[in-house]
């Protein structure tokens, strides 16, 4: 017969009597321990830790299991200044999780000007080697997609 249940955390006593001599025996019945299931979850967040809420099915206690918190994760980079032909842009690492941003900035390199010929004039210029001759050549006006920006360059014939 049992002398004391056990319980999650304690042990018990079962005692036996011999029916030939009456002689009793004693034994401890082992805790056999508690038997969690999860009865709910808060997340964690970049900064706040979380919870697991559980509940022993043997004896009805609850306990809270903390989840540490994430810690922001800044691997994007969000644009802060866009780049122009010829002026770097900045960007920002920002938390992929949360979208905090983390202060930390980096260059983004020029975009550099795309050309395109707009004009074409036709020039003569004197021969700096050949008094009284000229150079036939051309004045072409080139002009970026992007900005606008404008610029002439001479090419001979």
């Amino acid at each position: 017969s049992t002398v004391t249940q056990a319980s999650c955390e304690t042990n018990g006593t079962e005692k036996h009597v011999c029916s030939r001599c009456n002689k009793e025996e004693t034994r401890d019945i082992k805790a056999p321990g508690h038997k969690w299931a999860e009865t709910g979850r808060e997340n964690p967040t970049c900064t706040a830790s979380g919870k697991i809420h559980q509940k022993c099915s043997n004896c009805g206690e609850t306990h809270d299991d903390t989840i540490n918190a994430l810690g922001h994760d800044f691997s994007n980079w969000v644009e802060v200044n866009a780049p122009t032909c010829d002026r770097e842009g900045t960007e920002e690492a920002v938390c992929s999780r949360c979208g905090e941003r983390s202060g930390n900035t980096r260059s983004i390199p020029p975009k550099g000007h795309r050309w395109s010929e707009t004009a074409r004039s036709y020039v003569q210029t004197p021969d700096p080697n050949t008094p009284g001759s000229f150079i036939d050549s051309w004045n072409v006006t080139y002009t970026c997609d992007d900005c606008g920006h404008t610029k002439v360059e001479n090419e001979p014939f």
